[in-house]
């Protein structure tokens, strides 16, 4: 996933190509979004004829049917406002399932909420609550099925050239080649990459060409989106390339990460005095309302893994003890948030004088573990005595993994902004280990990706975080 600053400029010009083809998925969205009204409204229709009619759920004598009709099609309107006000209708929204449930969920969570206000003001007519409780739950569920649905004819449109994006990006450096890659290789994401272009000072080789010829590569390929991944460039060269570009096509610019390169805030636009500024804005985590939310979202399901856990735990303590002489728990030194130390505790997997010469990096298939530590890292079951570390506060359920203080002196000289991952708790799984960057991987890669966490964070993203990791370890096992 690229972190991105995007620059609404006016178009110049429509750019070339079917704009049905190119635009179809956001022009299907107000039909998406009208079908889900209709299913809303035929669920609490079908719930208050399934109890007063057909007398299938808890009968009840017939009320008449017109105030149900109306409240149907007030609810259906007032549960769409929310799922739109959720966000379950963005058009720029990559696909993604999580997110459909999570959003629907909400939207649907916000609707019930603010029609049961409403309806309590209402003295005129008592409606059913097991309607309303049945027309929600029915609603959820055929509202995800059919959303699962789009998603599978949204691929398969993006598969056949419906609805992408065609992008170009602009740099052939590492950020750009590494930017470039990435959006290519995510189906989901709509793009289809046609290439680099190489900017002055840098290798054109690979290339589609060099600066001179980015007017005439937007036009030869019907570009829709230009991502600007040039690090050495000045505000001046920035601000003339995009203005070079928009006069000349309809493109949407987006500037990668490595060009607004700094502290670890997010960029929002405000307005001083009618100019435009860019406002730096501290990460979520810092402000106590979002730690607090968090901290109780942590201690209250540590704590039910930890009690509903027990009987594993112990099994897994057991074998651990049987297995190889030695303690059953290691305890090591870790770097925390704001630097805090902190003993990190995990089941013993490997004997007990493996680290005699000094620390070292461990690895998938590490040759020092024991046959038990083996199964053990095999399923992550290594990191649950981590619980504990969250209960007490030295840890989080998600955040960036801890890493030893000898590994932190080192990669903090190396690796550009790497001490901005300590801005939060460090957590028993994290954004990158679910994009499979965990053990012996470029540390640079997985310090973006923890980054980019602690920008972004949200508690959205926690619980997609907690699901796939769980997704992972049964998928693949040793994620």
């Amino acid at each position: 996933m690229v972190t991105e600053l995007e620059l609404h400029v006016p178009p110049a010009r429509p750019a070339a190509g079917s704009y049905i083809k190119r635009h179809v998925l956001e022009l299907a969205l107000p039909l998406v979004a009208l079908g889900d009204g209709a299913l809303i409204a035929g669920n609490f229709l079908f719930f208050y004829f399934a109890r007063f009619v057909w007398g299938v759920l808890q009968p009840a004598p017939a009320p008449a049917l017109a105030p149900y009709l109306h409240a149907s099609l007030l609810v259906a309107l007032i549960w769409t406002a929310s799922l739109a006000l959720v966000g379950l209708y963005d058009a720029r929204r990559a696909p993604s399932r999580f997110d459909d449930l999570m959003l629907t969920l909400a939207g649907l969570g916000l609707g019930a909420t603010l029609s049961a206000g409403l309806a309590s003001f209402y003295r005129s007519f008592s409606y059913s609550r097991l309607v309303f409780a049945y027309a929600f739950f029915g609603s959820l569920a055929t509202l995800l099925l059919v959303h699962l649905a789009l998603r599978a004819w949204q691929a398969a449109g993006l598969r056949r050239g419906w609805g992408v994006t065609t992008t170009l990006v602009v740099g052939a450096n590492e950020v750009a080649r590494k930017v470039a890659q990435r959006l290519g290789s995510r189906a989901r994401l709509g793009r289809v990459v046609k290439g680099v272009v190489a900017m002055p000072g840098e290798d054109a080789t690979g290339a589609l060409g060099r600066e001179a010829d980015l007017i005439r590569l937007l036009d030869e390929h019907a570009v829709d989106e230009l991502v600007i991944a040039w690090p050495g460039a000045h505000a001046d060269e920035l601000g003339a390339l995009v203005r070079r570009a928009t006069a000349a096509r309809a493109v949407n610019v987006q500037i990668a990460p490595g060009i607004l390169e700094g502290m670890t805030f997010q960029l929002e636009v405000s307005d001083l005095a009618g100019m435009p500024m860019l406002a730096l804005r501290e990460v979520a985590l810092r402000k106590w309302r979002n730690r607090a939310v968090k901290r109780a979202m942590d201690v209250g399901l540590a704590s039910l893994a930890l009690v509903a856990g027990l009987p594993v735990l112990g099994v897994l303590a057991l074998a651990v003890k049987l297995s190889s002489p030695g303690p059953v728990f290691y305890a090591q030194e870790r770097l925390g948030r704001d630097g805090h130390l902190f003993t990190i505790y995990k089941f013993r997997s490997m004997p007990v004088d493996a680290e005699a010469s000094g620390p070292v990096w461990t690895s998938q298939g590490d040759l020092r573990a024991t046959p038990v530590g083996a199964l053990l890292r095999r399923f992550s079951l290594d990191e649950l005595p981590q619980l504990w570390n969250v209960i007490t506060g030295d840890m989080s359920l998600v955040g960036p993994r801890p890493e030893r203080p000898f590994f932190v002196a080192q990669f903090q000289d190396q690796v550009p902004r790497y001490m901005d991952r300590h801005l939060v708790r460090s957590g028993l799984t994290g954004w990158a280990q679910v994009n499979g960057l965990r053990g012996d991987v470029d540390i640079t890669d997985r310090t973006r990706f923890d980054i980019h966490y602690v920008e972004n964070w949200s508690v959205l993203l926690d619980l997609r975080i907690m699901f796939m990791t769980l997704a992972a370890i049964f998928r693949r096992p040793g994620y």
